[in-house]
């Protein structure tokens, strides 16, 4: 029989909160008591690029510090002071040369740096995110036979939008690497989850929903701090600001967005959108969007109304001047971006996709629309623009809902439950590597 959301949730959860004590059966068939080993386990986190590490992964890397293990971080230097800024968090920091790319040469290249890391450092547990790294690396891990390997699908390369025929053969590559090189996988996503469970990815014990999650503490309204980002940004304070944060890449609706707002500005003139993302990354590859992007908002009206502010160093004040949230995307994970909107109080639109459709409840927190459809999008931007109202209530369903189900701390705890029984598993075998 097929999983279904309830019985996925209530048999993979490991906690609920921090501190829980579910009384569920262990994650592991044979589990056995704690011993100690005579020195702290090593932990690597692997990602594509050192972004991934800065704005993703230390949160993680600084709670599995916190109880006691040895945490690194390895991925491709940007050359931006991100690897040095991670390394000043405390961690030490692998450059590997990982590419974003599925040329056979580039995979093979990837795949050599990866491993030489892996053979000479001798890790006991790597932990991978992001598709490409996640691919070879956990290959090049059990060829060098790191004990355990874990991955975590923020959103599996393969998605509804794609072709048939080409789904299949991502899904055929992502069950290959789970069945034989990944000792446990965690899922962002519940859709991801059901799939993984379903298709028999792996055991159903060595799959956990983990959902995303940010820091609520810090993402919040304050109407204050909106005050002063809109001074900083030249934006009237009686203005709606409609924001986008993410890469200025096609697939992400970026087009479509700009679409959307020139039908906007025909019913709500006061509205501003704010484009948050970095223009210039070497690493991304879409410049023609890009410079479609600057050739449209530089006509007219729109020249006054976009702001592109380039990367955005601290979202979560940019988010206090924000009154609508959007996410055009054609293929997203579970969206942190979205996390945060939502923690900040704003109500969100986003294409009815993977990852969205399980943060957004449609009419409530904000509304799901359909992919490539900019007519859809100016209408429900330009229906909240024009009603505060409701954009104080989903505003504060949002937050509401945000509390309850993205704290990152519940996030930390059910992976931080796996890793102590890994290191139970690993201590009460003495499996000491190095």
């Amino acid at each position: 029989m097929k999983e279904t959301i309830g019985n996925l949730i209530s048999n993979t959860a490991v906690v609920d909160a921090p501190g829980a004590n579910t009384g569920k059966k262990s994650i592991f068939k044979d589990e056995i008591p704690t011993a100690r080993l005579d020195r702290p386990l090593r932990v690597l986190q692997v990602a594509s690029i050192d972004l991934a590490i800065k704005n993703l992964l230390l949160p993680l890397m600084k709670s599995l510090a916190e109880a006691g293990f040895e945490v690194e971080g390895a991925a491709a230097d940007t050359g931006e002071g991100v690897a040095e800024e991670i390394e000043r968090s405390g961690f030490r920091f692998h450059r590997i040369n990982v590419k974003r790319s599925v040329k056979p040469i580039d995979l093979i290249e990837s795949f050599k740096s990866i491993r030489n890391l892996l053979r000479r450092e001798r890790f006991d547990i790597v932990h991978f995110h992001t598709p490409i790294a996640a691919f070879i690396g956990r290959i090049a891990a059990k060829s060098v036979n790191v004990p355990f390997v874990l991955y975590t699908a923020h959103g599996f390369y393969h998605h509804e939008g794609m072709k048939p025929v080409t789904k299949f053969f991502f899904e055929s590559l992502e069950r290959f690497a789970c069945r034989f090189f990944t000792d446990y996988l965690f899922c962002q996503s519940i859709e991801d989850s059901l799939s993984a469970l379903n298709k028999h990815y792996l055991d159903s014990e060595k799959i956990l929903h983990i959902g995303n999650g940010v820091d609520t503490s810090l993402f919040k309204p304050d109407v204050e701090t909106g005050s002063i980002v809109r001074r900083e940004l030249r934006i009237p304070p009686d203005a709606v600001v409609v924001t986008f944060i993410g890469r200025m890449v096609k697939e992400k609706g970026v087009l479509d967005l700009i679409s959307a707002f020139k039908l906007v500005l025909k019913s709500a003139p006061d509205t501003y959108l704010v484009m948050a993302g970095d223009t210039g990354r070497t690493m991304d590859r879409d410049q023609d969007t890009m410079h479609r992007l600057k050739e449209e908002s530089s006509n007219g009206e729109l020249r006054k109304k976009i702001i592109f502010t380039g990367f955005y160093e601290h979202p979560h004040r940019l988010l206090t001047a924000t009154d609508i949230f959007v996410l055009p995307s054609y293929r997203e994970g579970v969206p942190r971006t979205v996390c945060e909107a939502m923690s900040s109080g704003v109500p969100v639109i986003a294409t009815n996709i993977r990852g969205p459709r399980e943060e957004i409840d449609d009419g409530v927190t904000g509304y799901l629309i359909s992919t490539h459809s900019p007519e859809e999008l100016a209408e429900k931007i330009a229906f909240l623009a024009t009603n505060k109202g409701k954009r104080t209530v989903m505003g504060m369903n949002a937050r509401e809902k945000a509390e309850r189900y993205f704290d990152e701390r519940f996030v930390l705890a059910r992976q931080i439950e796996v890793y102590k029984r890994f290191s139970r598993v690993l201590s009460t075998k003495s499996t000491v590597i190095g």
